[in-house]
């Protein structure tokens, strides 16, 4: 028996402005599912440009950060502004643990047995409050495109 699974990943819509985050130009797709959400999270951080602040971090990312975080923020600490690059993953409105796998939640969480599992995407609530404080300018993370 096969464990592969179709996988749709989507930017969890009712999140408030502050924990947003673009749409994959593909996000449909099928893999094992014997996957695990931190590695459904690390695919979501390379397909929209963005690196983990606790694995390694994208220098266009922090030239951006030192280019448009007002300077009342630059007093924190940079590790601490990088952590908004973090996010959680959704099944039916629940964030699911790093350590769940995707035939896990197909079996357990999800609700829908003959649609597709879709997940939500969206930033983590603590790393969204401090991208609260900026302005609405640089509220835009800087995203790539995905060519």
């Amino acid at each position: 028996m096969s464990d592969m699974l179709d996988l749709q990943l989507e930017p969890d819509e009712s999140a408030p402005d502050a924990q947003s985050m673009p749409p994959l130009r593909n996000p449909t797709l099928r893999t094992s599912g014997r996957l695990k959400i931190v590695s459904v999270k690390k695919y979501l951080l390379q397909r929209l440009g963005l690196k983990n602040a606790k694995t390694s971090v994208s220098w266009e990312f922090v030239f951006y950060l030192i280019c448009q975080v007002n300077h009342h923020l630059l007093g924190s600490s940079l590790i601490d502004l990088l952590h908004l690059v973090q996010i959680e993953v959704l099944c039916n409105g629940d964030p699911m643990g790093n350590e769940l796998s995707l035939i896990f939640i197909l079996r357990t969480r999800w609700l829908s047995p003959n649609n597709v599992l879709t997940l939500k995407y969206r930033l983590m609530e603590e790393h969204a409050n401090t991208r609260g404080n900026l302005s609405a300018e640089e509220k835009v993370l800087p995203y790539k495109t995905l060519d």
